[in-house]
């Protein structure tokens, strides 16, 4: 009876893992197929109680061909989890596996019928006590086939040179585990079957093999954390990504390739990565294709970028951006090449269409600034038609006023000079009346032309209405106003007017007196169809010498005195006889000193 409790404590054992392993961990592809054959493996020890506990021989056969259909299955699930295990489940299609399943299957199929006793003979309380026939040799072939193609994957990943250090740990963990387990299973068959001593048998073997194997398994997941969950999700995220991505290792073969690489790519893990092979399946064009070729194939130590066309059954050409970068280890010493690549299509659609509504933005920008410059130059327009007089071009009396009160304050702080010029012309009615408003129109513009010219920078002429002008100048005392004003008084008595069907033509001074036949009165000529006409104006002039800050605390008040003054002054010179300057300076309580008169011959 110590075989029943040594078998079931395996099974226990063997239970106790798999609860250990599975039920506090994630399941992925490869934790499946563990899942797979470590149940068959649970079978075989349990398979062993119950047969030690069966009587009936038809029980103790059916139990008997359930565990070694459990045993030819396991050889094909070593064989399956081998081939995930050391990455070259992109080997094997759905197809060929079932076709490697094929074996197991027949195998399993003829332990379950066992036609003419070919399997087993005769049953016994123990598999050792069993006559087995040629079927039982043939399980015993194949799962040492399955075993061995297995060896030789796990062989064949350890030695290559693409193989990652991680992975080499963990099928280095599952080769020790497999060769465990078949080490056990031989020495069974060999003490047990091929070599069974007479009335002595060693129970357990099997299941000893499969519990210490498994143990072994549960021990070097931990330690290597082969099931690690943060390993599934880097793993996840790798493959997830919409990027392509090929991991090269310093001997240049692939180490890993995502899942969105692996249709398109002629490459698969462990093969020679070729940038060219790469570029030539994708179809890429770009004038840098040879000069990042060249760099890569040197091994840069720095990273490689380049942008591509690629042809497109949704679009003309897609744009790509493929980049190599170096792997770098710890020791700062390059380990191999990762080699991303990017479609970027919508990026750069994206980018076109924002630099042409920054186009857009830009001519509408453009609009909007000459729209600005335009009411700029309306606004400036409209200021100054608010402030010049449309006829004359002289500023008016509005702005004349505003200036003047403006500057005042300043002219008094430090007692300056002011003088105010006032004028009209003289019988201006009478031209108005004689020649038409058109020909008074010409005197007025062409009089105020010929007054500006004789005017300092800062002396400011204005219209005052009608006829009348004024001349503002800040600064200038009565001798320099008196002296401003009868050079302005000369030069409009030396000027005229000619005019005929064809045209008017205005002569100043210097031109009238170049001409000959001047006439100085003032009168009407005619001389065929020409006409010509010369005015003159009257002038009063008032200064204040020393403009006094109390005195313009009020400057309107201020003002209507200087202009009442002004005009006084203007009037004394008309009532003279015309054509004259009269200065007087200008005194805050209305009383005028010093007068004076500056007669001009007509």
């Amino acid at each position: 009876m110590i075989g029943v409790w040594i078998e079931f404590a395996n099974y226990l054992i063997l239970l106790a893992l798999f609860v250990l392993v599975f039920m506090r961990g994630s399941f992925t592809t490869l934790h499946r197929i563990y899942l797979l054959f470590h149940m068959f493996m649970l079978n075989w020890p349990l398979g062993q109680t119950v047969l030690y506990m069966a009587d009936p021989p038809e029980y103790r056969m059916y139990i008997m061909k359930m565990m070694y259909v459990c045993l030819a299955v396991l050889g094909y699930g070593w064989f399956v989890f081998a081939v995930f295990l050391t990455g070259r489940s992109y080997v094997y299609s759905r197809f060929k596996l079932f076709v490697s399943a094929i074996p197991s299957i027949l195998v399993a199929a003829a332990v379950m019928i066992n036609p003419y006793h070919w399997f087993i003979k005769e049953t016994g309380t123990r598999l050792t006590e069993a006559d087995y026939g040629p079927f039982f040799w043939l399980l015993v072939a194949v799962l040492c086939g399955y075993m061995a193609r297995a060896i030789q994957l796990m062989r064949g990943a350890i030695h290559h040179s693409g193989c990652v250090v991680q992975m080499r740990k963990q099928v280095q963990m599952a080769l020790r585990g497999l060769i465990l387990f078949l080490l056990f299973g031989v020495i069974d068959i060999c003490v047990n079957v091929i070599f069974e001593f007479t009335g002595y048998v060693v129970p357990g073997l099997m299941s000893l093999g499969m519990t210490l194997s498994g143990l072994y398994f549960v021990i070097a997941i931990k330690r290597n954390r082969l099931f690690d969950l943060v390993q599934f999700a880097q793993q996840d995220v790798f493959n997830s990504m919409s990027s392509g991505i090929i991991v090269v290792n310093e001997q240049g073969n692939v180490a890993d390739i995502n899942r969105v690489m692996q249709p398109v790519m002629p490459f698969r893990v462990g093969d020679k990565f070729d940038i060219r092979v790469m570029l030539s399946t994708m179809r890429a064009v770009s004038e840098q294709s040879e000069l990042f070729i060249e760099w890569h194939e040197a091994n840069s130590p720095e990273r490689l970028e380049m942008e591509v066309l690629v042809p497109s059954f949704t679009t003309a050409k897609r744009h790509v951006v493929i980049a190599s970068a170096p792997i770098k280890a710890n020791n700062d010493e390059t380990a191999g090449r990762i080699i991303t690549i990017q479609d970027v299509t919508d990026y750069r659609l994206l980018m076109e269409e924002t630099r042409r509504q920054n186009e857009t933005l830009q001519d509408q920008n453009q609009e909007l600034l000459m729209m600005q410059d335009e009411l700029s130059a309306a606004n400036r327009k409209l200021e100054r038609m608010a402030v010049i007089d449309s006829l004359t071009g002289c500023f008016n009396r509005r702005y004349l006023l505003s200036r003047l009160e403006s500057e005042l304050p300043s002219l008094a702080m430090i007692g300056k000079p002011v003088s105010v010029l006032l004028f009209d012309i003289d019988l201006f009615k009478n031209v108005n009346d004689t020649y038409g408003h058109l020909v008074g129109d010409m005197v007025l513009v062409q009089t105020a032309d010929t007054i500006r010219g004789m005017l300092g920078p800062n002396d400011v002429l204005a219209r005052y209405g009608g006829e009348e002008f004024t001349v503002y100048m800040p600064g200038a005392d009565m001798k320099l106003a008196a002296e401003a004003a009868e050079r302005i008084r000369s030069a409009v008595e030396r000027s005229e007017l000619f005019w005929n069907d064809e045209g008017m033509k205005w002569n100043g001074p210097a031109e009238r007196e170049a001409a000959a036949g001047r006439e100085t009165d003032h009168a009407h000529h005619q001389a065929g169809s020409t006409k010509k006409l010369s005015v003159t104006i009257s002038m009063g002039v008032v200064a204040d010498e020393a403009v006094q800050p109390e005195n313009v605390i009020e400057s309107a008040a201020y003002l209507r005195q200087l202009f009442a003054s002004a005009d006084e002054a203007l009037y004394v010179a008309k009532h003279a006889g015309r054509n004259q300057v009269v200065c007087r300076h200008f005194r805050t309580n209305i009383e005028y000193q010093n007068d004076e008169s500056i007669n001009a011959s007509t």
